[in-house]
């Protein structure tokens, strides 16, 4: 299909699955639900039968945002903006918060396909740029993207092959030896970018505007080959380090450039050597900054303000923002990561998408099966699930050593066990001088999850849990996920809790990657037992009679009432469930008051007279739901009634959020929770062992 769309005759032509490992979308060709969830972060407001006129967007590069704990007292803190739609005028969007030019079928199945193995940065005898970039038609032009993402095509076709994205602000070159109003060719000959999104499709707008140069700044005609030279060098020596840029990078490269241009753009004259050696030297001290301290380059960012979970490379290397090879200290402390054992064992650097085994790749898997046992062989003893185990098995996990599948089946059945007796809402009560953290969607990503508990601490009766919803699916490490958290529920049931999330869903792991990667791990007898534990799972829960908790949203029956969630007999796939139980998965919140078809296809998107109504009509102070990747890790929304909350940071290794973490303290000698009593603490994604990545990409497959 050649657009997003929100008509009901589309979800029911699809001909054939597609899965598309960071696209967001699942298509299912009996017409039930598609995925459109975080990844393309577009507001679903766009997406509904009525128009959108404006956004507020939620100030994702406020850095006030990513301060390590944000006070929730207030309520939403966030900056509010506008820009229009599908006007003539170019859009100054936030990044990840306008509509993306990127959707699913655009995308090859293979993410390596987007980067070149070549890009040719010199011998063009193109040059300079211009203020608006319109006016100099002697050289070539910059322009810079100014939607989330956009595409970089074999030829200016809307139906040509993808060979590249390119992100907000980033900038691209124009080779004007090809004359085309709708597309820029670029000057390494890598591609061409629509300008106008509209000749896709109506509800996007104009996806480049023409490069502007920095307040009075004013480069003689003369130079401007030179000073574009410069840049599209300077671009080049970046691209070829990240091929894929993220946000950061990109501000990072044009603060560069800008700093250089005005530097040397003031004064009596424009010193162009002094502004190429400016240029130069601020992007190879760039490149070194990323370069490893002692060894290979990290596998990923630390932590903020403290040492990167997970294995690394070079020894000392976490105090200056890169992975050590000693594990971080605390809760997952105590000894180098998999003591002796050379990175090779960890997949040689090619991950586990690289083919060299499984799936017929015919190669060593890079995990083993020898972690800490339940009891003496043969016998697996689910009592022997302490906080003790628990914790060596996490450990044990991160350095790829998985419980046997005696053991591993022995705890999921002890799961169905323990959740199968638990109601579909449950009713927790948080202590006086106990905390309570809510974590959202972790989908995979095993050393976020790593980072959350030596950050926060493990479990006990006065740290308590709740996980809301979908660990799995995406992330390359979701059986790790699924198995460390399940683990602590089975060590300390009563400070652990898990709601269920969309996710949590056979047929959705069939899709997004979980099944393959269970059968790969272990067998299809141990992907059966995960999906008999998830549907044991709850659906919500309320948390000191104030906070209601869960994965997607609210409902459109009317009257909406506790009892009624509680009273859902929720064993079974989502599919064969009611509506209640459907809505409450997949919802989301929206803008417009009522209801709206929601574009995901399962669930609904309500306003917000609908989470003040449910919170009035049941006497809560708020909701907290995930299901949807912020760029800060959380929202607001709703006058702050309705909390999103998102844990998976630098979401599948391309969106470069914060990760967030809800903690709930109630006061001394009040049962009853208020906004001072929750407050948020963010984080930045934590790094895998050398190889592997954090993210997805390894068990996603392809109908």
């Amino acid at each position: 299909q050649d657009s997003r769309t929100h008509s009901l005759h589309r979800r029911f032509l699809v001909a054939r699955f597609q899965v598309l490992p960071w696209s967001g979308l699942c298509r299912q060709m009996a017409g039930v639900f598609f995925d459109f969830d975080e990844l393309d972060s577009i507001e679903e407001e766009a997406l509904a039968a009525k128009p959108a006129e404006s956004h507020a967007n939620s100030g994702g590069d406020n850095d006030a945002h990513r301060a390590s704990v944000v006070s929730t007292a207030d309520g939403p803190a966030a900056s509010e903006g506008e820009f229009g739609r599908g006007s003539d005028v170019y859009s100054t969007a936030d990044s990840d918060e306008c509509l993306s030019e990127v959707w699913p079928d655009d995308l090859p199945n293979d993410l390596e396909a987007l980067v070149p193995a070549e890009t040719s940065t010199g011998g063009s005898d193109v040059g300079g740029i211009g203020r608006g970039g319109e006016d100099d038609f002697d050289v070539p032009r910059l322009w810079e993207v100014i939607f989330s993402r956009v595409v970089v095509r074999a030829s200016p076709q809307l139906d040509a092959p993808v060979v590249s994205i390119r992100s907000r602000l980033e900038l691209i070159f124009e080779d004007l030896g090809r004359s085309d109003t709708n597309w820029v060719k670029l000057v390494d000959g890598f591609g061409f970018v629509l300008k106008d999104g509209r000749l896709k499709d109506p509800k996007l707008g104009m996806l480049l505007k023409p490069f502007a140069l920095p307040d009075q700044v004013v480069v003689p005609q003369q130079f401007k080959q030179r000073v574009f030279c410069a840049l599209r060098d300077a671009w080049a020596r970046i691209r070829e380090e990240r091929p894929l840029l993220n946000p950061g990078d990109i501000r990072k490269l044009r603060k560069i450039g800008e700093d250089a241009l005005r530097a040397n753009g003031k004064g009596g004259g424009f010193d162009v050597a002094r502004c190429e050696g400016l240029l130069s030297t601020e992007v190879q001290a760039l490149l070194e900054a990323w370069a490893p301290k002692g060894g290979g380059r990290g596998a990923g960012r630390g932590s903020r303000g403290g040492q990167a979970a997970g294995l690394g490379r070079g020894p000392g290397a976490a105090q200056s923002g890169y992975v050590s090879t000693q594990a971080p200290t605390g809760l997952l402390g105590g000894g180098p990561a998999a003591a002796g054992q050379p990175a090779a064992a960890f997949g040689g650097g090619s991950g586990f998408g690289g083919g060299g085994w499984g799936a017929g790749g015919g190669g060593a898997a890079p995990w083993r099966h020898d972690a800490p046992a339940l009891g003496a062989a043969p016998f697996s003893d689910v009592s022997a699930a302490t906080p003790a185990f628990a914790r060596r098995l996490l450990e044990s996990m991160a350095r790829l050593s998985l419980p046997s599948a005696q053991d591993a089946a022995a705890m999921l059945s002890q799961v169905v066990h323990i959740c199968s007796g638990l109601p579909s809402l449950t009713r927790l009560e948080v202590p006086e001088g106990a905390t309570l953290h809510v974590i959202g969607d972790i989908h995979g990503q095993y050393w976020d999850l790593f980072h959350i508990l030596d950050t926060f601490g493990e479990p006990s009766p006065t740290n308590m849990y709740l996980f809301n919803g979908d660990l799995v699916d995406r992330g390359q490490f979701s059986v790790e996920v699924a198995l460390a958290v399940f683990v602590w529920k089975l060590a300390l049931p009563d400070c652990v809790h898990v709601n269920r999330g969309n996710h949590e869903a056979e047929w959705m792991n069939m899709l997004f990657g979980f099944q393959a990667e269970a059968k790969l791990k272990y067998s299809e007898a141990i992907f059966r037992l995960f999906s008999e534990a998830f549907r044991s799972l709850p659906l919500a829960t309320v948390v000191n009679g104030s906070v209601f908790v869960v994965h997607g949203g609210l409902s459109e029956l009317p009257g909406l009432r506790l009892d009624h969630i509680e009273a859902v007999e929720r064993i079974r796939e989502p599919r064969d469930g009611d509506q209640l139980m459907i809505e409450l998965l997949w919802s989301d919140p929206m803008d417009y008051y009522g209801f709206q078809p929601s574009p995901r296809g399962g669930g609904v998107l309500f306003g917000p007279d609908v989470s003040r109504r449910f919170c009035d009509d049941n006497d809560l102070l708020c909701i907290i739901r995930s299901h949807e990747m912020k760029p800060d890790g959380f929202e607001w929304t709703h006058g702050g009634v309705c909390l999103t909350l998102f844990s998976a940071a630098n979401y599948c290794g391309i969106c470069a959020n914060l990760g967030a973490v809800c903690s709930i303290n109630p006061r001394a000698g009040m049962r009853r929770l208020e906004r001072c009593d929750l407050s948020i603490q963010t984080f930045e994604a934590s790094a895998a062992p050398p190889g592997l990545s954090n993210n997805a990409g390894g068990f996603i497959f392809f109908a």
